[in-house]
């Protein structure tokens, strides 16, 4: 599914392709999409790589459907992997639920 982006207009597609195994995508750039995917059994790769930064959009499933989500980087240069990967991922994604839960 990583290699079909933008079918969330296509919910079928989607099912079909979870059916056939392939239960992972990290090509997803809108929540909608996302959510869209997870619903057909799909787990979402939050990525964060040198060109496409889709974090800032699909954050919010960290508090919705954490047991669906994963972080990845895709296509990081190796400059941008001294100043942070996926421990900088999660660090962001915690200081954000921090900041909600305290907010209760």
């Amino acid at each position: 599914m990583g290699t079909r982006p933008a079918c969330a207009a296509k919910r079928a597609s989607s099912t079909s392709v979870v059916k056939t195994g392939i239960t992972t995508d990290h090509e997803c750039t809108v929540l909608e999409e996302a959510l869209d995917k997870i619903r057909c059994g799909a787990k979402i790769l939050i990525r964060e790589g040198s060109a496409a930064k889709n974090y800032p959009a699909l954050w919010p499933l960290l508090k919705t459907h954490p047991e669906s989500v994963m972080f990845c980087s895709d296509d990081k240069h190796p400059d941008d992997l001294v100043t942070g990967h996926i421990n900088e991922l999660v660090t962001r994604g915690a200081a954000r639920m921090a900041c909600r839960w305290q907010m209760r």
